[in-house]
């Protein structure tokens, strides 16, 4: 929920939940059922399964379908940026480590 900016109060305005439940699901207090597990991920426009791993994972692999969709339809897996490099047209840039210096 967080990846695509949703809060706890969106579960019981946009689903129609009440708060209780939207709490023990936002908080992972409540087992998970299919129905449940169903209506979050349509809510969020993701698979269900999705909901089980972290964003870049489930973005990662939705990538690398689509890469496998354009091959095998004829098209180029990559595009060529301006400058010349293979990238994948929706994929992000790595996130950049910043070293510490000192204390």
């Amino acid at each position: 929920m967080r990846h695509f900016g949703k809060i706890q109060a969106d579960l019981t305005k946009e689903l129609g939940w009440d708060k209780s439940r939207a709490n023990f699901i936002f908080h992972g207090k409540q087992p998970y059922k299919r129905d449940k597990i169903n209506e979050v991920a349509s809510w969020l426009g993701i698979e269900p399964y999705e909901l089980l791993m972290p964003p870049s994972k489930a973005l990662a692999i939705r990538e690398l379908y689509k890469t496998a969709e354009r091959i095998v339809q004829g098209q180029p897996a990559f595009a060529i940026n301006p400058e010349g490099e293979r990238f994948l047209p929706t994929a992000a840039p790595p996130a950049r480590k910043t070293r510490r210096t000192g204390t």
